[in-house]
């Protein structure tokens, strides 16, 4: 069975970047009145407003390549796929819903033991302060 993809990714368009970074007023939030729009406040700022340009990758191949495609991370549960009946999400095209489930739990897995990481690191970071100020 051939089936036809569409993955789109978001990409920051780094022009609009500089124009929203210009436009941001965080007169009101710094220290020195006369700040000019490069303070870390706007740029912080300016990363969440910033509109993203879609870049599509439109594709078409065999069932077993997108399913290859989706463990492989080149394509994500919420990219397109048409198998002729029109265009949905790969999670709601019944022969990739069992595909998308699996990748979907094993990103799970990855999160939470990299939270797990983190939570146990900090910890034992803070505890080597607290002894080393003993």
């Amino acid at each position: 069975m051939r089936i036809r993809y569409r993955i789109l990714t978001g990409q920051m368009d780094r022009r609009e970047f500089a124009n929203v970074a210009e436009d941001i007023d965080t007169r009101g939030y710094s220290a020195e009145p006369e700040e000019d729009f490069r303070s870390p406040l706007s740029l912080l700022l300016a990363l969440f407003e910033t509109p993203r340009k879609v870049i599509e990758c439109d594709g078409e191949d065999e069932l077993s390549a997108v399913q290859a495609m989706l463990r492989d991370g080149r394509m994500g549960s919420h990219d397109l796929v048409d198998s002729g009946a029109g265009w949905g999400e790969a999670r709601d095209f019944e022969p990739l819903a069992e595909t998308c489930e699996q990748v979907e739990r094993l990103a799970r897995k990855r999160r939470l033991k990299r939270r797990v990481a983190i939570v146990v690191l900090s910890v034992l970071g803070c505890l080597g302060i607290w002894l080393a100020a003993r």
